[in-house]
């Protein structure tokens, strides 16, 4: 081959270099700009994958606290329950027992009101009698 040939061989490959180079640069960019995003999402993933586990967590607390809460929500059941039970069996027949007591009581207080006040009316005028006669029985004396 001459030098010609080889010069304009070289001539080509520098124009073939040249078009491939300014057709491939925006597949380049692309693909550049790909692993960018790529990097980015592999991020993110990680980044939610974490919150997952993070949730998880929380989730498997929060099933706990429920359950902790249940079993004191039958406790508290079982309590008011024996409470109504000490209310009704126990609270509920001592104030029977009062309220039977109670009323014949009262009826009684309440006849013996009207005697009691005759009563304080009579020893009011034995007072008053037993000073008149004192005082007799002192100019007497």
């Amino acid at each position: 081959m001459t030098e010609q040939n080889q010069e304009l061989l070289l001539a080509i490959s520098d124009m073939l270099d040249q078009k491939f180079e300014k057709e491939l640069r925006p597949i380049k960019d692309d693909i550049c700009e790909m692993k960018t995003d790529v990097k980015e999402l592999q991020s993110d993933v990680t980044e939610l994958q974490s919150d997952v586990k993070e949730l998880r967590s929380d989730v498997t607390e929060l099933q706990s606290d429920v359950t902790e809460l249940q079993n004191d929500v039958t406790k508290l059941q079982e309590n008011v329950h024996g409470i109504h039970l000490y209310l009704e069996n126990e609270v509920d027949y001592k104030i029977s027992l009062l309220a039977e007591n109670y009323v014949p009581a009262a009826k009684r207080f309440e006849q013996s009101a009207s005697r009691i006040d005759a009563v304080e009316e009579d020893v009011g005028i034995l007072k008053t009698v037993v000073a008149q006669h004192s005082k007799m029985l002192q100019r007497l004396a």
